[in-house]
């Protein structure tokens, strides 16, 4: 008896002691989430970036950091005119916004082609003197990219990689592919693009199925940004999809059907063409409508007579 009401007092007493523990809450935004530059050698220019703490109280530290396989290139930078070495950690209250010029130096000799670049907010969580908490550590980043061109001409260099049908078996007659797909099963369409230029550009278009009896409602492919010497699959908005790298293309109804896509890069630049033919067929409902007439027929001949 004694000996349980000792650890009763003992819980009792440390629970009382033991000051609040909570887990910080970290979030915070910026705006604008990227920036795009075109610049030339021997020529500054200024960037603007609000930052916003939405959550509880939080010392913050800026940092540049290149992305996508670039050095961050041979620029100088400056952070409300201060180096970013010198640039001291903020406190944000909830709510509060903070405004912060970024300065850049691009050098007269600097090469022509691409440099990305993170303008990234790193969080250095207060901890309070009553409360023990979760220390929790996050960052916010909005992307840079800048072209330094000489002559003010951008590289805009597309290919396509892959228009490929996922699904269904693939049959050629006379010389032309197609794809043998049976009625109500999924067919995943799978597209990339890779940029072959110096310097990034924005994918977009349309992607449309024809049939027999009319058009399908035509598949939107959004603005996307494809970095210098990558690649990038790209994506449809509307519609079925797997994932966000492929789009589900119409196999309801028997017929043929032609899958062709439109991509541009903006004004003068190539647009791409790609299509797919596909030709729907309700073999499993054959199959079943064939099994079944067979049991029949030989129910027929077998049945006992009498």
């Amino acid at each position: 008896m004694y000996k349980y009401l000792t650890i009763f007092l003992l819980t009792t007493c440390f629970l009382l002691l033991t000051s609040n523990a909570c887990a910080q809450q970290v979030s915070v935004g910026i705006f604008p989430p990227a920036v795009e530059v075109v610049a030339s050698g021997g020529h500054d220019f200024d960037l603007t970036f609000v930052l916003q703490n939405k959550s509880d109280p939080a010392i913050y530290q800026i940092r540049l950091e290149p992305f996508g396989g670039s050095n961050g290139g041979p620029f100088e930078y400056l952070l409300d005119d201060k180096k970013i070495a010198d640039y001291q950690a903020f406190f944000l209250a909830p709510g509060q916004k903070k405004q912060i010029n970024l300065h850049v130096r691009v050098p007269q000799d600097t090469p022509e082609g691409d440099y990305y670049l993170k303008f990234v907010a790193q969080s250095q969580p207060a901890v309070q003197a009553d409360q023990s908490q979760a220390l929790i550590s996050t960052g916010v980043a909005s992307k840079i990219l800048i072209s330094v061109t000489h002559d003010g001409t951008l590289e805009v260099s597309p290919k396509m990689t892959r228009f490929s049908l996922l699904g269904g078996q693939k049959l050629s007659f006379f010389g032309h592919d197609f794809y043998l797909v049976d009625a109500g099963t999924s067919l995943p369409l799978a597209m990339s693009i890779a940029n072959e230029g110096r310097n990034f550009f924005h994918a977009q278009g349309t992607l449309s199925v024809n049939r027999l009896l009319g058009q399908v409602d035509p598949f939107e492919i959004p603005q996307q940004v494809i970095l210098a010497h990558s690649a990038a699959t790209v994506a449809t908005k509307g519609g079925d999809s797997v994932g966000t790298s492929t789009t589900v293309l119409p196999t309801s109804w028997p017929g043929f059907y032609a899958a062709s896509a439109a991509v541009n890069f903006g004004p003068g630049t190539p647009t791409l063409f790609a299509s797919a033919t596909y030709v729907v067929f309700p073999i499993k409902l054959l199959g079943v409508i064939f099994i079944v007439l067979i049991l029949f027929l030989s129910y027929k001949k077998y049945r006992p007579r009498g």
